[in-house]
């Protein structure tokens, strides 16, 4: 089993993947699914406020401006192809809406346009079709505002409602106010009846209201996130002394007592929460305190009742926090970029990662005309603005250097139908187009490509290794041949009966000690033979050894007639491979034809020292001469050393010598 899973291992495709991933992982280009592009960037007019909107549905934006001119007097301008379409001219300061709200009063597929703006100690709303150049409403006065120094409120629009079917629609929205604390208060302008409707007197701050249609055609609720911010009397109908969950009908009236939920400091996030094919609400209490209470999540049914509540821990690090429906489910954003999914029964889940935020509101656009939204953030350091699709998946995110304030974001759509998204930021227009990216299918071929890249070297690199191998196999079995040929000339017949007969008249001499001990060397010699003979290599170590034990049984049949000596230098490494049988070759070739002849004690010295980087083994004898052998030739077969010098040739070439 573990030799497969090591076969498996270092098979060259599972090598060529391993390897391609970190490559790829490494890669410093990525191609992400979406990019945003730089199309253009315009320097402001200091006091000019450009937005774009479609107004007639023809699929290209036209542009509004609005300017303060002479005597703070605001001036609105329509363009068409960047020709002026239309100009009004209105008393008044612009007041503050994040930008001027535009929609479909008369359900003629043109689209109006709703500002707001302040005089003579009044707050007035205007309404006006830009191209037809029609006035729907104009300084329609909605609440008398006297700021005292303190100018901080603003409006926030829900948006424009069908509350008469078949008649004219209803404007929504809503005045927020700081430390001044006035006005707060929830309108509807009926523009079929010709009627404000106004919302019960009282201290609740409506950010962000919206519309929920609830039952028949025509019928709706409204309600908005609430802030406890403590900046009213606790004895002021519905303090912000705590938060509120409110649901208002389409004539301002409360469909139930409001509920208290939070406590100071907190705010108040409501969303739809769709169950059983019916709208409850979902309701963020986020506490911002160090007293006894804690940030909840909490369920409310139509009628004001609460279902479930749980308590709501997050990282210490989380500053801001919002709950926001798209399509049918509600998401949970965290300022540290963590984004949850709620289900119905308030558990959570994270499904996106996204980079430190700015703001946990996003701001929604078509981008790429899909048909559904995407989503708009900046991150937390004020200087990339990121895009997610509108599950918050494929953040793309563009630099767009540090910047201090966003005015306003609007969609430009062009004939082509291309759309770009237009920032006011600082003193500058930015003009960016997002889409999908072309080359982001490019990264899989890029990846085929260096897997096959890889997998084709690895592939090659195999094959050169199992040549090699097979190769290296063929000549190891050369060797081992020439070897084994060498063994059948190294044990020489003669020499063999010699032992056996010296062997066999000790026994019989009864010298029991000697036979033993000759017997146990001649054992040894060719135990080393047999055993040794799958190898084609010997440590020195172990050569040396065989050579000893050659020498000992001659020396035992030579007798006086035979002298050795092995000096082997203290820095030679024993364990130092050489070729089977090479030193014993030349020592039995020269006791074999030089010094057995000898009438004279024959001497063979044997000499193993280092040189440099190099082991050198020296063999000396004072036997007959190679002269004087050469008349003894036909005694043997001259194969020894012919067969030496193809194992060392051989040799050389497996082991790279």
């Amino acid at each position: 089993m573990k030799t497969k899973l090591i076969n498996i291992f270092i098979h060259p495709a599972t090598l060529s993947l391993v390897f391609s991933i970190i490559i790829i992982y490494l890669l410093p280009v990525r191609f992400d699914p979406y990019v945003i592009e730089q199309v253009d960037k315009k320097r402001l007019n200091t006091g000019v406020w450009s937005y774009y909107v479609d107004l007639d549905g023809d699929g290209v934006s036209e542009r509004i401006e609005m300017n303060e001119n002479y005597n703070d007097n605001l001036a609105v301008l329509v363009y068409k192809d960047e020709a002026i379409v239309n100009q009004w001219n209105m008393y008044g300061k612009k007041v503050h809406v994040g930008a001027p709200f535009w929609g479909d009063v008369d359900n003629d597929g043109s689209l109006e346009l709703f500002f707001a703006t302040w005089h003579h100690d009044s707050i007035y709303i205007h309404c006006l079709n830009p191209l037809q150049g029609r006035y729907y409403l104009q300084d329609q006065a909605i609440f008398p505002y006297k700021p005292d120094g303190i100018n901080d409120w603003s409006i926030h629009i829900a948006g424009v409602y069908n509350t008469t079917p078949g008649g004219l629609n209803t404007l929504v929205f809503s005045t927020v106010a700081g430390l001044s604390a006035r006005p707060r208060r929830m309108f509807a302008l009926d523009f079929d009846n010709e009627t404000l409707y106004i919302s019960p007197p009282g201290c609740i701050n409506w950010l962000n209201p919206f519309g929920v249609q609830s039952g028949d055609p025509g019928q709706f609720v409204f309600t908005g996130n609430t802030q406890a911010v403590a900046n009213c009397d606790t004895t002021d109908a519905y303090s912000d002394i705590h938060s509120w969950f409110v649901l208002l009908d389409k004539r301002m009236h409360f469909k139930f007592s409001p509920v208290k939920v939070g406590n100071y400091p907190s705010k108040l996030d409501v969303a739809t929460m769709p169950v059983n094919h019916k709208n409850n609400y979902i309701l963020l209490n986020d506490y911002k305190g160090t007293g006894r209470y804690h940030s909840s999540l909490l369920l409310f049914s139509q009628q004001g009742e609460k279902i479930l509540e749980r308590t709501l821990s997050y990282d210490k690090h989380v500053k801001e926090i919002s709950i926001k429906r798209i399509g049918r489910h509600v998401y949970l954003i965290m300022n540290n970029g963590r984004v949850e999914e709620i289900d119905v029964n308030l558990n959570r889940r994270e499904v996106a990662q996204l980079p430190p935020l700015g703001s946990v509101r996003p701001i929604e656009f078509d981008l790429d005309r899909d048909g559904r939204v995407e989503l708009v953030f900046f991150d937390a350091e004020k200087q990339n603005l990121i895009i997610t699709r509108n599950n918050f998946s494929d953040p793309a995110i563009f630099d767009l250097g540090m910047f201090e304030n966003l005015h306003n974001a609007s969609l430009k759509q062009d004939a082509y139908h291309r759309a770009n998204l237009v920032l006011n930021i600082d003193s500058h227009a930015y003009v960016l187009h997002y889409g999908y990216n072309p080359f982001y299918l490019f990264q899989y071929l890029l990846a085929l490509l260096i897997f096959g890249v890889i997998y084709a070297a690895f592939f090659q690199m195999n094959k050169q290794q199992k040549a090699r191998a097979e190769k290296k196999y063929i000549k190891e079995k050369e060797i081992a041949e020439l070897q084994l040929r060498s063994i059948k000339n190294q044990l020489d017949p003669h020499f063999t009966l010699n032992i056996i007969n010296t062997i066999g008249n000790l026994f019989y001499k009864q010298d029991k000690e000697k036979a033993d001990y000759l017997f146990g060397k001649y054992s040894k010699l060719l135990r080393t033979t047999i055993l040794g003979s799958d190898s084609i290599c010997n440590s020195l170590e172990a050569e040396i050894a065989y050579v000893r034990n050659y020498l000992e049984l001659e020396k035992y049949r030579l007798g006086e007639r035979l002298f050795y000596e092995i000096v082997i230098d203290d820095n030679v490494d024993l364990q130092y491979n050489i070729p089977k049988m090479l030193i014993h070759t030349f020592v039995e070739n020269a006791l074999k034809h030089g010094v057995r002849r000898l009438k004279k004690q024959g001497c063979i010295m044997i000499e193993i020292k280092k040189e440099s980087d190099v082991c050198l083994a020296i063999i000396r004898d004072n036997g007959i001469g190679r002269q004087a052998a050469a008349q003894y030739a036909g005694e043997s077969t001259g194969k020894g050393l012919e067969i030496l010098d193809k194992i060392l040739d051989l040799y050389y070439d497996t082991q790279k010598v």
